[in-house]
């Protein structure tokens, strides 16, 4: 709240390109649905499916980068990203690494099981900031994540879901307040809406994945904030 464009600059740098791909490979779809050789859609998403991770890779790094501001911030201390940037030098393969396990792990247990995607989420919800503020190895961070929200893990669990909520408000306001505006701009000059309509429907996959990837954009350094928050919380109490 103190620095919010700086929080959403450094964060941007790493979810800019994870939605620009996304983005791309959805504009894609639409063309590869409507006639294409044998087997572009598989190679294609498989091109897709590399470069999403090892951008989401940068992403973690660049959210590791927030998260050390979001903790300065919080403890009176000056932010400056290039300090931070610096002293993530030895950690941010164990960062970048953290997010894609972490997103594997959480997605497919909530996919498959639920329980135990809730249950992965919530111990290895801190991770991130114990591995940046501690030093920690990955294991290491792992573990002292689970040591800081034992006994109450249910807080972790409702900040995530807090986060999840706050994503669905804003698409829900985003894809309402667009559809509003265009459709009028449309009427002021005169142009057919009809066309309009069915772009801007929530049925449309391409204009949901504009919509989502503007709420993603900034909702993120909402969520780093947070993490950096509930981990300064739980460090305190133990």
């Amino acid at each position: 709240m103190k620095r919010p464009m700086l929080m959403l600059g450094c964060v941007s740098a790493g979810t800019l390109p994870v939605v620009l791909l996304s983005l791309g490979y959805v504009g894609w779809l639409g063309r590869v649905y409507s006639g294409s050789a044998s087997g572009t859609f598989e190679m294609g998403t498989t091109v897709w499916a590399l470069g999403m991770a090892a951008l989401w890779g940068w992403h973690s790094i660049t959210r590791g980068v927030a998260t050390q501001l979001a903790l300065d911030l919080a403890r009176g201390v000056s932010p400056d990203p290039l300090r931070s940037w610096r002293d993530l030098h030895g950690s941010r393969w164990r960062v970048a690494c953290h997010g894609s396990l972490s997103l594997a792990a959480g997605g497919f247990g909530l996919v498959a099981f639920v329980v135990p995607g809730v249950l992965t989420i919530s111990r290895w919800f801190l991770a991130r900031c114990a591995l940046i503020d501690e030093h920690l190895p990955l294991t290491d961070a792992i573990h002292r994540a689970k040591q800081l929200t034992e006994g109450h893990r249910g807080r972790t669990v409702a900040v995530w879901l807090q986060g999840l909520l706050l994503y669905g408000l804003m698409e829900l306001n985003f894809q309402l307040l667009a559809g509003f505006l265009l459709s009028h701009l449309i009427d002021a000059v005169g142009l057919d809406s009809a066309t309009l309509s069915e772009q801007l429907s929530s049925r449309n996959l391409l204009f949901n994945a504009w919509t989502s990837a503007a709420v993603f954009l900034l909702v993120e350094p909402v969520r780093c904030s947070a993490d950096a928050v509930l981990y300064g919380c739980d460090s305190s109490d133990g």
